[in-house]
């Protein structure tokens, strides 16, 4: 099952096209949202995908935040749900944090929630970093607090997020040219962050910036992206590395895959192709 958009990159000017099946060669066309630039003007859009197993249904989600006041993390986003199951579009009702999920940083499905890292102004014109949820079955919306990270440098670098495991891991790109990797031991509660892995990059200047971290594989390896764009896989206690022989394209990621049939056999939805 894949979600497709016109825009690779699920910017604000991204319009969720079609859930797909490859396997039967079907795919069911999404309805135009609640929320549009004829409804809202400018705004910024950030999509999710994920399975609510309290009803079996698939479903995708839409945060959109109003420009300047919503993407500086002065406002709520709207929320909007798409269900397989009615094929329909339907506004989140529940309250959501003040904050906007970051620009380009894609969603992580982990334990039957969407999670992005997002950002909220707060007093003194501070921004800071929190982690924005989505229940998928309860469609109730929360935040996970961050790790308290220990120098001012953590600060200053780009975060994501990944399902490690059973666990939720935290990428943060420092400006010490390095990569440190935590992991939520114990889900949702904040003590129970531990640095498990810092990945540094020797030399000087942009050629010594630190690798983009991707996803986990299944033993425990993380995939990595340097700028050449070239993913490699890397194992946490030793640090050795392998390449992959793959080469990402503008925006990379990557997702856990589980086999499963779904059938889009909705009325007057499902396509073939």
């Amino acid at each position: 099952m894949k979600i497709s958009t016109n825009t690779p990159t699920l910017t604000s000017l991204s319009m969720v096209k079609a859930l797909t099946e490859y396997s039967m060669s079907s795919f069911v066309r999404l309805p135009r949202p609640n929320v549009t630039f004829r409804t809202h003007f400018g705004y910024d859009a950030k999509t999710g995908f994920g399975f609510d197993t309290k009803t079996n249904d698939y479903k995708v989600a839409r945060f959109v935040t109003p420009e300047w006041e919503g993407l500086l993390g002065k406002a709520p986003p709207e929320v909007e749900v798409y269900s397989l199951a009615t094929g329909e579009w339907r506004i989140v009702t529940a309250l959501a944090p003040i904050g906007a999920p970051l620009d380009q940083e894609r969603q992580t499905f982990f334990n039957g929630a969407l999670h992005w890292v997002a950002v909220r102004e707060v007093p003194d014109k501070e921004m800071i970093n929190f982690i924005m949820v989505l229940d998928l079955g309860d469609e109730v919306l929360r935040e996970i607090a961050l790790p308290k990270l220990s120098e001012e440098d953590d600060y200053l670098g780009r975060q994501s997020l990944s399902a490690y495991g059973n666990s939720l891991a935290l990428f943060n790109e420092t400006d010490k040219h390095s990569l440190n990797i935590w992991v939520m031991k114990e889900y949702g509660v904040e003590s129970s962050w531990t640095k498990v892995c810092t990945y540094a990059v020797s030399g000087f200047g942009y050629c010594a910036a630190a690798p983009r971290g991707i996803a986990f594989r299944r033993s425990g390896e993380v995939i990595l992206e340097n700028l050449k764009e070239q993913l490699f896989s890397c194992d946490l206690e030793s640090q050795k590395s392998k390449d992959l022989g793959i080469t990402g394209y503008g925006y990379t990621f990557a997702d856990s895959y589980v086999e499963s049939l779904v059938l889009l056999d909705k009325p007057n939805r499902a396509v073939t192709y």
